[in-house]
């Protein structure tokens, strides 16, 4: 009897990978990214269910991922996304057989003074910069140099090379970026190196550029039953597995003009019944991503919501569900609590079920994670992070 879970339908995470690896060719190979607790799913529990799938190719960002779902016995290969910070790291994950990311010559420096110490040999993906501006070689001359050192090292073996695409919506830019990465590929080739997994198709190119399939795409978003930004058209049939559950800690009623929660910030327009969720801002609830408008539409969009949700528009107010009706949280979120108004006429007591909606990177990694089995025959909406805006309060980023 938890007071805070995440429920995940095993069959759910099943049946979206399934359909996502009935679309591919079949010289193209999946590569599962289960970065940050697998989006919130939770990350051995995840990529158990995927390799169960046939999934062997994963990726996450940082080492302590990579070493979690090896010492969970992950099998296949386990790419990092982003360099290793230093020589203790880069033997941490050779020790690991860890595929290592080289994004710059420094990178490859590290990498050759750490191979040669520890004689173990090492796979790696080249990183290649085309538009993202975070990681990767940049120019051939770096890439030439690069190869050059490598290919001194038996121990190294290059396995890979891969690009992060910016924004899957512009089809000129995106194109733009293949292209680029098309290019840096050629100059490996030309240097003695031809890796043999290319892969820059996210998400996102995924679900508009076929031609950049490469023979592997990286999917995170996908899997887990949501669309990334933007606006798709596919008919993919996506379920979301995932469901932040809790239960109600105590419940009181009030008569009309009660304020509620600090600074009194919502007023009771009639008598109800006041529910204690023992979820707060401190779990996730009510935060979502709040990077800088796309524009002056965007913008537009983004302080609209503010003013329709501060005047109390139900559209636009935080709810929760309780046995499949929706009611608003009031006034301001706690940290560790919220309130819920809910009519009189409703019997309701402690320790009812109650389903919150939390954005599921935002999801704090210390609730439990549940996975369940059985049938789940209603498909559920499939939604971008847009779409499913409350309160932009914290900033993050969304990736693959």
């Amino acid at each position: 009897m938890y007071s805070k879970w995440i429920e995940i339908e095993a069959d759910v995470v099943r049946e979206n990978v399934q359909a996502i690896l009935n679309r591919l060719p079949e010289d193209v190979a999946l590569m599962a990214v289960v970065k940050n607790n697998a989006y919130g799913h939770g990350l051995v529990e995840t990529a158990q269910l995927l390799s169960e799938q046939g999934v062997t190719h994963w990726a996450v960002t940082w080492l302590e991922e990579a070493i979690a779902l090896r010492s969970a016995g992950i099998q296949g290969e386990i790419l990092l996304l982003a360099p290793t910070a230093d020589e203790r790291e880069t033997q941490e994950a050779i020790a690991h057989r860890i595929t290592l990311c080289v994004a710059s010559n420094q990178d490859v420096h590290q990498l050759c003074q750490t191979v040669q110490a520890v004689q173990t040999p090492v796979q790696i993906h080249f990183k290649i910069e085309t538009g993202l501006s975070r990681f990767g070689f940049m120019q051939p001359v770096e890439l030439q140099a690069a190869a050059a050192q490598i290919l001194r090292h038996p121990e190294i073996e290059v396995t890979g090379a891969f690009t992060h695409m910016a924004d899957a919506g512009n089809a000129a830019f995106t194109q733009k970026q293949f292209e680029r990465f098309m290019k840096a590929v050629a100059v490996l080739k030309q240097a003695g190196i031809t890796p043999p997994c290319l892969h820059c198709a996210n998400s996102g190119v995924f679900l508009r550029y076929p031609h950049m399939y490469l023979n592997m795409v990286r999917l995170g978003t996908l899997l887990c039953g949501q669309y990334p930004d933007g606006k798709y058209v596919s008919d993919l049939p996506l379920k979301d597995p995932f469901h932040y559950k809790t239960r109600i800690r105590s419940i009181k009623k009030l008569p009309a003009g009660s304020f509620l929660g600090y600074k009194r910030t919502w007023r009771l327009r009639k008598p109800a019944q006041v529910a204690v969720l023992p979820v707060g801002y401190s779990d996730g609830l009510g935060l979502t991503v709040n990077n800088r408008a796309e524009g002056w539409w965007d913008l537009s969009k983004k302080l609209l919501k503010l003013l329709l949700h501060h005047w109390g528009i139900s559209r636009f107010q935080l709810k929760v569900k309780i046995r499949g009706e929706w009611y608003p949280v009031r006034g301001k979120i706690f940290m560790q609590m919220a309130l819920v108004e809910l009519p009189n006429t409703l019997t309701i007591s402690p320790n009812t079920e109650v389903e919150v909606f939390i954005s599921k990177t935002l999801a704090a990694k210390d609730v439990p994670r549940v996975f369940v089995q059985g049938d789940s025959t209603e498909l559920a909406n499939v939604h971008t992070a847009e779409e499913l805006d409350v309160l932009p309060t914290i900033s993050s980023e969304r990736a693959e």
